[in-house]
């Protein structure tokens, strides 16, 4: 059943990231400030934000399509451009604004302890010329791949004319999935899938909303209500909300509900997570599996994730054996 999973193609369109990390022990305080001072061991970079999601594909053997925009000539612009060529074999669907970093985002930890997290980014708008190649590049790659999963982390790239444009995609057959960000509150009405966090969900609706330990959500009429109202106004076919340590609960236009709760372990490290989710149910879905299914696979596979360290990934056979286990 897995392996039906790699028939199909996926465009990932969104902001590109780098995700380095600065780890050390600690064992003093600075004289000059009240900081803890870090004695750096191991240096480590990792794809963050739309690449991430094109990572979780790629390295489960998916053949993808990054629609990205990378900034000015730099160490960080390059090292994302070997990742992405080594996961793809080229770097078509990248676009340039030298009058912008490629963003990139920092952490130091010590002792295991994250202390800082320093950013390089511009949230600028897009250039319109730069916006005209990312359309052509999305209309090129879209026809022929069944899917899109936009990644918006409201960098400037993910705007009104790139929603309406991929309204227009989806209306010519192509599946639709977005994951939004609550700073960049755009309409998307009329795509496919949603899958927003509880935060998210709270923004998007604003109302509040807090879940009891082990309370099936489906249970909850607030949040029920929530989700109808979001999956009605924006006329949505899927509704998936991820609920950190609550699992992850789906919605249909069809009126098919489900829950999957969190799988009980010991979690390392959240980053990503969501990039996992939205790649691999958006890969079920598109590969003709149920919505309980997809919700399956997606809570897995997040579930795997989040035992390693940083923004992570999944090789084909850790899914089909963890699959397989979840059967008996």
């Amino acid at each position: 059943m897995i392996s039906s999973l790699l028939e199909k193609r996926i465009v990932v369109f969104g902001d590109a990231m780098l995700d380095r990390y600065i780890r050390g022990r600690v064992d003093r305080v600075s004289p000059e400030a009240p900081i803890p001072v870090v004695m750096q061991e191991k240096i480590n970079t990792v794809l963050g934000g739309a690449a991430n999601v094109t990572r979780n594909l790629a390295d489960f053997g998916i053949k993808t399509r990054t629609i990205a925009l990378l900034g000015c000539p730099s160490e960080d612009t390059s090292e994302l451009e070997d990742w992405l060529r080594n996961l793809e074999g080229n770097l078509n669907g990248l676009v340039y604004d030298e009058g912008r970093p490629t963003t990139t985002k920092m952490r130091v930890l010590g002792n295991g302890q994250q202390i800082v997290r320093v950013d390089r980014e511009s949230r600028e708008m897009v250039p319109l010329e730069q916006e005209e190649l990312i359309k052509k590049k999305l209309a090129d790659a879209s026809s022929e791949s069944e899917a899109v999963i936009v990644a918006d982390y409201a960098k400037g790239l993910v705007n009104k004319r790139m929603a309406d444009y991929l309204r227009e995609l989806s209306e010519e057959g192509l599946f639709v999935a977005v994951d939004p960000h609550p700073n960049n509150p755009i309409d998307w009405k009329g795509v496919d899938l949603l899958k927003p966090n509880l935060n998210e969900l709270k923004l998007i609706t604003g109302r509040q909303i807090m879940l009891a330990e082990e309370e099936n959500p489906l249970e909850n009429p607030k949040l029920v209500g929530m989700m109808e109202e979001v999956l009605d106004k924006n006329e949505l076919k899927h509704l998936l909300v991820t609920l950190s340590e609550h699992g992850m609960v789906y919605m249909g236009a069809d009126g098919v509900r489900c829950w999957e709760p969190a799988r009980v372990q010991e979690v390392f490290d959240v980053s990503g997570a969501g990039d996992t989710v939205i790649s691999y149910f958006t890969l079920a879905l598109v590969n003709g599996w149920s919505a309980e299914n997809a919700c399956r696979l997606a809570n897995m596979a997040a579930g795997l994730v989040v035992r390693k360290l940083g923004t992570a990934s999944l090789k084909y056979e850790e899914v089909e054996d963890e699959w397989k286990r979840s059967a008996h």
